[in-house]
């Protein structure tokens, strides 16, 4: 099984972009056994759009044709591929939260097993 696209839809909860209560981003980890993983990002408004374009740039050129399977090499491709500048807080919620979104459902539905089992 390889990952083909990773998209994100974005929901905002406010208009007003001084609101801190931001936007939820679903992300959907999509792979050639047509098994879909999804997660979530939330970003305050200020940050949502570089929270966006981090997942939807940067982070699905890092897992596409990769195995959904390995998790922990999808964490460092992840981790790697985006550049270092000072803070790392949007950065490690959009790396981890991609990840969840693989393991949460692409891994449970490939082994047929609850996913309280993996």
């Amino acid at each position: 099984m390889k990952i083909t696209d990773v998209t994100v839809r974005r929901y905002s909860v406010s208009r007003d972009p001084r609101a801190y209560a931001g936007d939820i981003h679903i992300v959907q980890v999509h792979t050639d056994s047509d098994v879909t993983g999804v997660g979530f990002v939330t970003a305050a408004s200020a940050t949502s759009d570089v929270a966006a374009a981090l997942v939807r740039r940067t982070l699905k050129a890092a897992v596409v044709g990769e195995d959904p399977l390995l998790t922990e090499d999808l964490w460092r491709r992840m981790y790697e591929a985006v550049p270092r500048r000072g803070g790392e807080g949007v950065v490690r919620a959009g790396t981890s939260r991609s990840v969840r979104a693989v393991m949460t459902v692409s891994l449970p539905q490939a082994s047929a097993q609850p996913v309280t089992a993996v």
